[in-house]
């Protein structure tokens, strides 16, 4: 009976701790302001917990698909979101912390108010 009420106390304390670690996939659809999907976007997120720039990887930076999707995978987290498009719409940038059930982001970007001409 003491080996029943062990292991059951050790895996009512491991069991959390390894799913800590798995990973969860994160994605989203990235629009403009009229709800058009925006094609090559670029989507980086960075474990905000972490002050270095080890912390921030090529598996968490991607570009959107024609349709506007981008899909990465992170441990569960939090996470700063860092996504910009093009000249004339305003990056976006925000938090978000995974979780099994979390469903797809929908990031509608807004139109630069005062986007920069360029002289050619």
């Amino acid at each position: 009976m003491r080996i029943f009420v062990l292991l059951a106390c050790v895996l009512a304390f491991a069991v959390p701790l390894i799913c800590q670690n798995e990973s969860l996939g994160l994605g989203g659809l990235v629009l403009n302001p009229d709800g058009q999907p925006i094609e090559g976007a670029f989507v980086l997120i960075r474990d905000y917990r972490q002050p270095s720039a080890g912390y921030v990887s090529d598996k968490w930076e991607s570009r959107t698909a024609a349709d506007g999707s981008f899909s990465l995978s992170a441990p569960r987290g939090c996470y700063d979101v860092f996504i910009s498009a093009n000249l004339q719409l305003l990056p976006f940038a925000g938090r978000i912390c995974t979780q099994p059930e979390l469903h797809r982001l929908r990031i509608k970007l807004k139109a630069d108010p005062h986007p920069v001409l360029l002289k050619q």
